[in-house]
């Protein structure tokens, strides 16, 4: 086997997501901060760009952005906000009907912001990359590289393996990362966090069970006029059992586009469940269907 090249890091992120890149701001921040001038600061992801898998749809609380990123809003390019919160209602659905209900306070969106995460997660690479950590798609991790308890880096996925992960002739085996610091944000089920646990199962003691769920979102254009961007609905009820925790939502977009989800947890216990189809049921509503024809509600 060829030997390994290995790369000398200060700080390491698995995972150019939101919490990655943000991660990654926020490190060299207080490095700089205490005074410790140019650390080479990388973030790796598995996909062909940041932002290829931010793929919800998304309402943002704006203080973590306030916190590390102060004046973001006047920053060059701008955010990619589609439209700051201008309405919202909760509502419970039976088969043809929908409930109004008063909106908790847990859920209430005053002063957030209507986005694609997809281009939030675009814009925030783009602003580490001008503050010069270095960023690099198609960079998949295959494993962490540890020295006892301690996380020195990871280990690149090889190239040119057969099915049955046998070298083939354009062999290349993954670069060995190596780094002072460590982050992993490598996403739901991350396979460097399980590795991780799996080791060191310590790591999760006291802390709240995770809760998976899967969703479904489309983007829809409607009439023009027909539906303000930056309102916000939330519903709960059909077409999911009372047995099946869930819900959906619709957002307002900027060009009369409206993003519309249903998403449930993944503890269901019926095989013949498909969400698939729940899904093109739920948008027959009769309020669902009136939005995205583009009728007033």
């Amino acid at each position: 086997m060829s030997e390994r090249d290995v790369i000398e890091m200060d700080c390491l992120v698995v995972g150019a997501g939101p919490a990655g890149l943000a991660a990654a701001l926020r490190f060299q921040e207080l490095a700089e901060a205490d005074g410790a001038g140019d650390l080479e600061i990388a973030v790796l992801e598995k996909a062909s760009a940041p932002g290829v898998h931010s793929l919800s749809g998304a309402v943002v609380d704006p203080r973590a952005l306030n916190e590390l990123l102060p004046g973001w809003r006047e920053m060059d390019p701008p955010p990619p906000i589609e439209a700051d919160v201008s309405g919202e209602a909760l509502y419970a659905l039976s088969e043809r009907r929908a409930y109004r209900l008063p909106v908790p306070p847990t859920m209430h969106n005053g002063g957030n912001f209507v986005c694609s995460l997809n281009r939030l997660t675009e814009w925030l690479a783009a602003v580490a990359e001008e503050r010069g950590i270095e960023v690099y798609p198609e960079f998949p991790a295959h494993s962490l590289i540890m020295e006892g308890n301690r996380v020195l880096g990871v280990q690149l996925v090889d190239s040119g393996l057969s099915k049955e992960g046998e070298e083939k002739a354009n062999f290349e085996p993954g670069a060995e990362i190596r780094a002072k610091v460590t982050i992993l944000c490598d996403g739901v089920r991350g396979n460097l966090t399980k590795q991780l646990t799996a080791a060191q199962p310590e790591i999760l003691e006291g802390r709240n069970a995770a809760d998976y769920e899967t969703g479904i979102k489309e983007l829809w254009k409607v009439r023009p006029g027909s539906f303000e961007p930056g309102k916000v609905i939330h519903t709960m009820g059909w077409p999911l059992p009372s047995n099946i925790y869930g819900g959906s939502w619709v957002y307002g977009m900027s060009e009369d586009r409206v993003s519309v989800g249903l998403v449930m947890a993944l503890d269901y216990e019926d095989p013949t469940w498909d969400l698939h189809r729940e899904f093109q049921r739920f948008k027959t509503h009769p309020l669902i269907r009136q939005i995205l024809e583009g009728g007033e509600i």
